[in-house]
């Protein structure tokens, strides 16, 4: 895509498909061996019936606004992405934190909005008045929140969790020790957010 390149799976890894599929845009600085492996996890899932078909896109950690539209746009063009809002999450593990949320609330073009030990570096009054000024969205957004008490990121993730509540929006926050390193971490909760996503997508 010109301005910048991602990685897309398919189910079932078949790219050759005849219908349309809600999109996970997964924001993050994983290798691609990481990627494939979180792919299998999804796959397992389909294969047990708790996961619905949907494409995953992973962008880099470092995004604008303008990156951003063209990739959907790009998806929604180019591969089988159904078009709208209520047809796409994006979900932050470690960078881009801050970002993200802003997409999530500001731009108001995604269903479901994922953090899973995401640093989400925004002063902390910033961050209640980003939640505060766009409380509309909560109608639409749902939000998962999954952090180690251990890590840089649960201070912040810990106050965007009582700033979602204090205003209304719907969302699950989740505590849990790490494993051996982050990413065992983020495998380790990979499954319940597939089955949140495919709930928020086909609900």
């Amino acid at each position: 895509m010109p301005g910048g390149n991602f990685n897309v799976f398919y189910p079932e890894n078949q790219q050759v498909v005849h219908r349309s599929y809600p999109t996970v845009y997964f924001v993050s600085q994983l290798s691609e061996n990481e990627q494939k492996q979180l792919i299998c996890l999804y796959q397992q899932e389909i294969q047990k019936g708790m996961a619905a078909p949907m494409l995953f896109c992973f962008l880099p950690s470092k995004l604008d606004n303008a990156f951003f539209n063209r990739a959907i746009q790009y998806m929604e063009k180019n591969k089988p992405a159904r078009e709208g809002r209520r047809f796409r999450a994006i979900w932050s593990y470690r960078k881009g934190g801050a970002n993200v949320l802003e997409q999530a609330l500001i731009q108001d073009k995604f269903t479901a909005c994922i953090f899973t030990d995401s640093e989400i570096l925004i002063e902390s009054q910033m961050l209640e008045k980003l939640i505060t000024d766009h409380e509309s969205t909560r109608n639409n957004l749902r939000l998962y929140v999954d952090t180690p008490p251990d890590g840089i990121s649960y201070p912040a993730n810990g106050f965007l969790h009582i700033n979602l509540r204090e205003h209304s929006f719907t969302h699950e926050y989740r505590v849990r020790h790490k494993y051996k390193d982050d990413f065992s971490f983020l495998k380790s909760g990979f499954p319940l957010v597939v089955n949140f996503v495919s709930k928020r997508f086909h609900n």
